[in-house]
């Protein structure tokens, strides 16, 4: 699969299929998915360059709390969305924070 980004409007119906491709990840922090959806319902959420990831192989391999948020807020934000990642590419993101087996 060839690497493409690209600027989404993620619903919270198009959150809920994206969670389901995740195998794997790191353990909710609901206190974090509340924050991001508070943000979002304020109108405080914004494009900053961080993506949605999904490895070659079609799977959610960062962006987890948001895409949590977007159901949670109820409420559609824009981002991007990287797809075609390597299938090591999530060992490598966001490495200062433990991710559960």
């Amino acid at each position: 699969m060839q690497k493409q980004v690209r600027l989404e409007t993620i619903t919270p119906t198009v959150a809920q299929e994206y969670l389901q491709t995740m195998l794997c990840n790191r353990r909710v922090r609901a206190r974090h998915v509340h924050s991001l959806a508070t943000d979002i319902l304020n109108d405080d959420w914004g494009i900053n360059g961080e993506t949605i990831k999904f490895n070659s192989s079609g799977e959610l391999i960062d962006g987890q709390h948001r895409l949590l948020a977007v159901i949670q807020a109820n409420k559609s934000i824009e981002t991007y969305v990287v797809t075609g990642l390597n299938e090591h590419s999530m060992d490598t993101i966001d490495v200062g924070m433990k991710r559960d087996p």
